[in-house]
């Protein structure tokens, strides 16, 4: 049985010895997922122990105290109300830090996330902690993403985003949606297929905020676009029967052509993407750079729905388009490799793009995701070699 470390050695501090514990933690998802995680605890192991967490929870009701104080001084239900406000803020400060403690158990902080919702709905920060942590965590299960629309369901801005916080929160949760979701139990086409709905279900919210004039100035308006477009016209392609029809409702072509008129949809717009000129809704062609951060998200969404692709078994005509096309993005993409520290033998790094690092940080979510493009582009070319990450794209 497993034995805490500072029963072997007492002069250990408790902090020192959570950080053990979570590193050995059976669940990968409760481990620490990148370095940064594991050097900020490092550096501050007296702010993740069972004390530190008491203490601030003791300022939080001592100030709770002044606050209830200075409203009586005030006077009358004025006063009352401005002590529960300031209750009200100092309470949802504690849990929205709370949930972006990287030591905060996932149940728990499913839970914390309802409790702040409660105090504030009219903040996106709750829910972009959630994301961040899957982000940069465990998986989004089936699981996770229920819990995760609850909590969302209980936000103001639910049905519209009504700032361009709230517009790039459901960007994000859409692009979650399509690189991070797992189903617990199927997979293949039902896991396809539930990404996609999910991922819509958020950007039908911008485009409902792009038509009504709000999102004009925003600056992913055009990367919601994007995505809205792709994902809809590949999740339509799936629903259409080549010989019976259209399957999907909202479609108004159908048979043989109709799937193939959403195939060459879908690649004209993905083309315009990976050459810098995106498509809008109405149809206009305007040009466009993406970021290397979104790049990568992008690319790796395109790459997933051709993964689909050969999975279904499209014809050779459609798949040698997605081969050429997917050329272009992985000479864009690739990784710098070292030694991971953590883990001798295994190798972990850095995302590049265009030959320059995505993000500083090592072992993140872009290298993970151009790791996978890496084994998925294998994959499509036709190749049965298990991927190297010295192989295509700049630098690598």
């Amino acid at each position: 049985a497993y034995a805490p470390v500072r029963n072997w050695n007492p002069n250990l501090s408790e902090g020192i010895e959570l950080i053990i514990n979570k590193c050995t933690a059976p669940a990968p998802e409760n481990r620490y997922q990148n370095c940064d995680e594991l050097l900020y605890d490092l550096a501050h192991p007296d702010q993740i122990t069972k004390e530190y967490r008491k203490k601030q929870k003791s300022k939080l009701r001592t100030f709770s105290i002044f606050a209830i104080c200075a409203a009586l001084c005030l006077g009358g239900g004025a006063g009352v109300q401005i002590a529960a406000n300031a209750m009200d803020k100092a309470n949802y400060a504690q849990i929205v830090a709370d949930i972006q403690n990287t030591t905060t158990p996932m149940d728990e902080r499913f839970e914390l996330a309802r409790e702040a919702m409660k105090l504030n709905n009219n903040d996106p920060v709750v829910l972009e902690s959630l994301i961040q942590f899957f982000w940069n965590g465990p998986d989004f299960t089936s699981t996770y993403a229920t819990e995760f629309q609850e909590v969302y369901s209980m936000a103001a801005f639910k049905e519209i985003p009504r700032t361009e916080a709230e517009f790039d929160l459901n960007l994000s949760i859409a692009q979650m949606y399509m690189l991070n979701y797992v189903s617990d139990t199927a997979g293949g086409a039902s896991e396809t297929r539930t990404r996609m709905d999910g991922a819509m279900a958020f950007l039908q919210k911008n485009n409902a905020a792009i038509q009504s004039g709000q999102a004009n100035a925003y600056k992913q308006k055009q990367i919601s676009v994007d995505y809205f477009t792709i994902i809809e016209c590949f999740s339509a392609y799936l629903g259409m029967d080549s010989n019976s029809g259209s399957a999907n409702p909202h479609s108004e072509e159908s048979g043989a052509s109709g799937k193939q008129a959403k195939v060459d949809q879908f690649f004209e717009v993905c083309d315009a993407v990976v050459t810098g000129h995106s498509t809008s809704a109405e149809g206009d062609v305007s040009q466009e750079t993406l970021t290397s951060r979104e790049s990568v998200l992008l690319y790796s969404t395109i790459m997933k729905v051709f993964d689909q692709m050969k999975a279904t078994g499209d014809s050779e005509a459609n798949l040698q388009r997605a081969r050429d096309l997917a050329e272009k993005m992985n000479d864009q993409l690739s990784v710098e490799t070292i030694q991971d520290a953590n883990n001798p033998g295994e190798e972990t790094g850095k995302a590049l793009y265009m030959g320059q690092p995505v993000t500083d940080t090592i072992g993140d979510i872009y290298y993970r995701l151009v790791v996978e493009f890496k084994l998925n582009y294998s994959k499509l070319m036709g190749s049965s070699a298990s991927y190297s990450s010295n192989e295509g794209g700049h630098g690598a």
